[in-house]
C-alpha cells in the first residue's frame, strides 16, 4: 500500500472542497458594485453563483437615494459598455421582482440598511463574468430612473 504525505491530502482536500472541485460545491464570484453620485455614501456587491446554464445573482446594498418612496423598489440589468456609459438596451433585463427585502426578508421601507435582491439569469456565469457586461441597478421611474449602483461583471 502507497503511503502519501501529510501534504498531498492537504492539497486533495482543498481542490475537493473548492468551488467547481470534485465535491460539486458550485463557483461563487463576488464583485464589487460602485455607488454613483446620486448615491454617493452607499455600498454593494453582487455574488454570482453558477448554476449550470443559468447563474443565481444575489445583490447585496447598503442604501437607496433619499426620497425613494416605500416599498423600495429597484431596477436591475445586464448591460453592455461601462459604467459611465451602459449600452442600451439591456443584454438581460431582471425586473421580474422590482423589490427590495430587508435581512429579513420584508419589502424594504426606508432608504437605508441591509438590502438584499435575489435573481436568475439565462446565462451560465462564464458568460456573464466574461468581462463584457456590467451589473447596473436604477431607481424605478417613479423614482427618477437614475442609475444607483454599477459593477463590471468580470472573475477577480
Amino acid at each position: 500500500m502507497t503511503k502519501f504525505p501529510a501534504r498531498f491530502w492537504a492539497v486533495a482536500l482543498l481542490a475537493a472542497a473548492a468551488p467547481g472541485g470534485i465535491l460539486g460545491a458550485p463557483a461563487m464570484v463576488v464583485v464589487p458594485l460602485r455607488a454613483t453620485a446620486i448615491n454617493a455614501g452607499q455600498n454593494g456587491r453582487a455574488t454570482l453563483i453558477e448554476q449550470g446554464e443559468r447563474t443565481q445573482l444575489v445583490v447585496d446594498f447598503s442604501g437607496v437615494p433619499r426620497g425613494s418612496l416605500a416599498p423600495v423598489r429597484v431596477s436591475t440589468a445586464i448591460q453592455e459598455g461601462d459604467c459611465d456609459h451602459p449600452v442600451q438596451p439591456a443584454a438581460y433585463v431582471l425586473d421580474r421582482d422590482l423589490h427590495v427585502h430587508t435581512s429579513s426578508g420584508q419589502w424594504a421601507r426606508s432608504t437605508r440598511g441591509a438590502f438584499r435582491m435575489t435573481h436568475s439569469v439565462a446565462a451560465p456565469a462564464q458568460t456573464l463574468l466574461a468581462g463584457r457586461y456590467l451589473l447596473v441597478l436604477r431607481r424605478v421611474p417613479a423614482d427618477g430612473g437614475e442609475i444607483i449602483f454599477c459593477g463590471l461583471l468580470r472573475r477577480p
